[in-house]
């Protein structure tokens, strides 16, 4: 029944027709028409390549001028000029770690010229969006917050391609990178030491961050060849404790500004394909939910180009998707024959190096045999004061042959550096690939924009011809075998990349024999190394779809609802909590216990007495096992997901050797049986919970847009679309919350939000008669 209630609430939700209001652009002497559906959604059609780009630079600037300032900014690192001194510290960090504007102009000179003129066409647009907004005294509302020293009115500089290749940077970074955990890795291998002695912390740092475990859900079914072993590398030599951490506070602090200000903070994202063979409509399906946090305005919008496919006039483009502010392209959508969406990879394509400083001169270190000089980046950064006049501050990045300089101990003779395998190719051929796929008419295609990709991500497509497909691209360095991707590399030259991964080597499929692939973050498959173990949030989906031989529409979509909303500890460990009631039976809370886990649909967010059960279980369960052997891990009084994650798993390990791959070095139960962890398990719980049962409730949780409002909790898409893959016509549905407009006095500032809290979609449009 819930089922059936969930499908009729889905089904409700779309339209034929989407009611429109209609105007005209003059691109350069071009017209363009903008079409605006019922929900504001900007529906561009052009004759021309460069002016449909054109078209989509205005309507951009048009919602969402603010944004697009806040994202250039951060970006660039100019947050100061426009909102003060406390964003300096913000600014030099973005200089230093990011790329300079002498560096955006070369890599700009790099991009093949059709590329080019869509960021062109997409520059115009927004200026002459800015330029109509100050002659009509409509600039966003926040401009007039800006102090000038005379009062008079701010107005925003032009927008210039390098701001959209800055932004590219950035985004890049914040979405696609991976493997920099190496400092806060080698700080727990350091405590695990003085705690243990270096042996034993060393296995017991395996057994907690192993290198692989092949009972982590994959994206790939389990049948992967081993391509690549790597063995432990030796000790790194000590390390301060404010180089250790230093890295990580700095991104801590970067993404807290981006919150307050509403650029790209959140990642992770899930994403399903099913084939025609298991498909009830005999069409392929993909659903795609990117999770890139919640906010008013939303940090993407959406937008539907219609021209020619190239510079050239010919072929033509017809997509519809997410857009970010800044970015000519749709980076997840539809066309009208082929779909696609991406969810973050989390491949290692970065490594952290320790670069060795001359005692004598520590702006020379160590490479090859030979002491060379650190690279000095001087910058200006301006800064306006309180009365809105300005000044210059000076400030100086570093770079070694390995990258920007993170972190640097002179005292100690150390400089941390980053080496990212993306760096300065974000925007050479990346954003030639989401071109690419806006215009993609096959499989084949869409393989060959994505081995153009450098950041880690996994990428789905499927088509009308019934075609579905799953890359995991990246640009992933192949290491020195003696080395170990968890802990810092040597900046000596001994450790240094021995090439890259050749793409078709990575793991990629057309047409899977099973019939489907899903996706929730998890890792390509079982012989990629990484961290992750069994305990993941979206196991349910390859569970769902494997049991599932005829998938409906309304199943692919509700499948978002059911495991963002599925309580995985509740699965994963309830016969451990009931074999615990059963020994204490006799205890007055069991009675409760067992009611409330007996009511309870495994639902969260509600503030159901179940959820907090199994929550407060299963971290007491993790505590009595490890608290001992690894104290720190839970210091902490809100334990983040990544640390739960990594110990729930190893709980497993510990709990089953005899499934499990990995197994554990040592007797984490410290020669209790089973049976009494879970015993004092359940007691502490039980201590926690207190006497009465009727203040057991879990908190009920809420996602809050701002100003725009709430709706219950769940793991979700910020954006999420539902595509069949029909002819003639492709049928998509699609929900941006909370709306399309960054103006609150806009109908269109909230007028998704309520479809959202309901798990409810509206239609996407790529032809006119569609609009009306």
């Amino acid at each position: 029944m819930k089922r059936l209630l969930w499908t009729l609430a889905l089904t409700t939700a779309i339209a034929t027709t989407l009611s429109a209001e209609t105007y005209t652009l003059d691109a350069n002497g071009e017209p363009v028409e903008v079409v605006r559906d019922s929900y504001g959604v900007p529906h561009v059609f052009a004759e021309s390549f460069r002016a449909m780009f054109f078209g989509h630079g205005y309507v951009a600037a048009e919602d969402r001028l603010w944004q697009l300032e806040m994202y250039r900014r951060d970006a660039r690192g100019e947050l100061a000029e426009l909102l003060g001194e406390k964003h300096l510290e913000k600014d030099r960090r973005a200089r230093r770690q990011y790329r300079i504007e002498s560096e955006r102009q070369e890599i700009w000179e790099r991009i093949d010229p059709e590329t080019q003129a869509a960021f062109e066409g997409y520059r115009d647009g927004v200026n002459a969006y800015i330029k109509k907004a100050v002659a009509d005294d409509k600039l966003p509302r926040e401009y007039a917050d800006i102090k000038t020293p005379n009062g008079s009115p701010y107005v925003p500089r032009d927008w210039q391609t390098t701001d959209s290749l800055a932004i590219i940077h950035q985004m890049s970074d914040r979405f696609g990178s991976g493997g920099t955990e190496e400092l806060e890795y080698q700080a727990a291998l350091n405590k695990l030491s003085e705690l243990h002695g270096y042996d034993e912390g060393r296995a017991i740092f395996e057994d907690l961050i192993p290198r692989n475990d092949r009972d982590a859900p994959t994206t790939m079914p389990k049948t992967w060849e081993i391509q690549y072993e790597k063995t432990s590398a030796p000790p790194v030599r000590h390390l301060p404790d404010r180089l250790l951490h230093e890295y990580a506070d700095a991104r801590a602090a970067d993404l807290a500004v981006a919150q307050e200000i509403g650029s790209f903070t959140k990642l992770g994202s899930n994403a399903w394909i099913v084939s025609p063979k298991r498909s009830a409509t005999k069409n392929a399906l993909l659903f795609g939910g990117p999770m890139m946090g919640f906010r008013a305005p939303q940090i993407a919008y959406e937008v539907h180009l219609s021209g020619p496919a190239r510079l050239d006039g010919t072929g033509k483009m017809n997509v519809i998707g997410m857009a970010f502010g800044g970015i000519p392209f749709v980076l997840i959508g539809h066309n009208d024959t082929a779909a696609w969406t991406t969810t973050s990879g989390g491949g290692n394509v970065s490594d952290l190096y320790l670069e060795t400083l001359d005692a004598d001169d520590p702006m020379k270190y160590e490479s090859d045999g030979k002491w060379l000089p650190i690279t000095v980046v001087p910058e200006i950064i301006r800064v306006r004061n309180e009365d809105g006049s300005m000044r210059d501050v000076s400030d100086v990045g570093y770079r070694t042959i390995h990258g920007p300089v993170v972190s640097m101990d002179k005292d100690a003779g150390i400089a941390v550096a980053a080496k990212h395998s993306y760096w300065q190719t974000e925007a050479d051929n990346g954003f030639k690939a989401f071109l690419e796929f806006n215009r993609m008419r096959s499989a084949d295609e869409f393989l060959k924009a994505c081995a153009l990709i450098a950041t880690t991500h996994h990428f789905f497509y499927a088509d009308q011809k019934g075609d579905i497909a799953y890359a995991f691209v990246g640009k992933y360095a192949q290491r020195p075998l003696d080395r170990d991707w968890r802990l810092p590399m040597r900046g000596s030259g001994v450790d240094e990349w021995l090439g890259y991964m050749p793409f078709k080597e990575q793991p990629q499929v057309v047409n899977p024999p099973q019939g489907y692939i899903g996706n929730w973050n998890n890792k390509p498959s079982d012989d990629w190394e990484s961290a992750y173990g069994r305990v993941f949030w979206g196991h349910r989906i390859d569970k769902r779809l494997a049991a599932d031989a005829s998938v409906t529409v309304e199943e692919a979509a509700d499948l978002a609802r059911e495991t963002g909303t599925n309580d995985f500890i509740a699965d994963y460990f309830d016969g451990y909590l009931q074999h615990a009631l059963d020994m204490l039976d006799a205890r007055p809370e069991t009675a409760a216990v067992r009611s409330a886990i007996g009511n309870y649909d495994r639902v969260l967010g509600v503030g159901s007495v179940g959820e907090r059960v199994y929550d407060t279980f299963a971290r007491a369960l993790i505590r009595v096992m490890f608290e001992d052997e690894m104290p720190f891990m839970f210091e902490s009084p809100k334990m983040g997901d990544t640390e739960t994650l990594l110990l729930l798993s190893f709980a497993l390990r510990v709990l089953e050797p005899e499934v499990s791959f990995l197994k554990p070095s040592r007797d984490y139960l410290n020669g209790k049986t089973e049976d009494e962890v879970l015993t004092e398990t359940l007691t502490r719980v039980y201590e926690q919970l207190g006497s009465d049962p009727s203040k057991w409730n879990a908190e009920p949780k809420t996602i809050r847009f701002g100003d725009a409002g709430e709706i219950a909790w769940a793991r979700r898409g910020t954006f999420m679309q539902m595509v069949e893959l029909a002819k003639p016509r492709v049928k998509g549905q699609n929900i941006l919350p909370p709306g399309q407009s960054e103006d609150p006095s806009s109908p269109h500032f909230k007028d998704q939000l309520d479809l959202y809290g309901n798990w409810r979609y509206k239609p996407t449009a790529l032809d006119r008669t569609e609009l009306k």
